[in-house]
């Protein structure tokens, strides 16, 4: 999992939505401590999923029916707001 990889290498992509029991939100606050212990406040909220993969389940949803965008900035909303009309349109929705 990682915001830098090449999209034509991905084996897919991670929407930002994740559910949680309490022994995984947990975890992932443990996770969380180390992460900014490592890469201080600039880490964002994706960094500690990877340390969770081998003790909490994580099942893919397909969301391929909809155009979105990863949006952690003011570029990346920019580019939204100007690419998602355009594919919307390709879509003909």
């Amino acid at each position: 999992m990682s915001k830098t990889i090449d999209p034509q290498e991905a084996q897919g992509a991670a929407a930002g939505l994740y559910r949680m029991n309490t022994e995984g939100i947990n975890a992932y606050f443990k996770a969380t401590k180390i992460v900014y212990k490592k890469m201080g406040l600039q880490a964002v909220f994706i960094e500690p999923i990877p340390l969770l993969f081998d003790s909490c389940p994580f099942e893919p949803s397909v969301f391929d029916q909809y155009a979105w965008f990863d949006v952690d900035n003011p570029m990346d909303f920019e580019r939204a707001q100007k690419e998602l009309p355009e594919i919307y349109a390709e879509l003909g929705a």
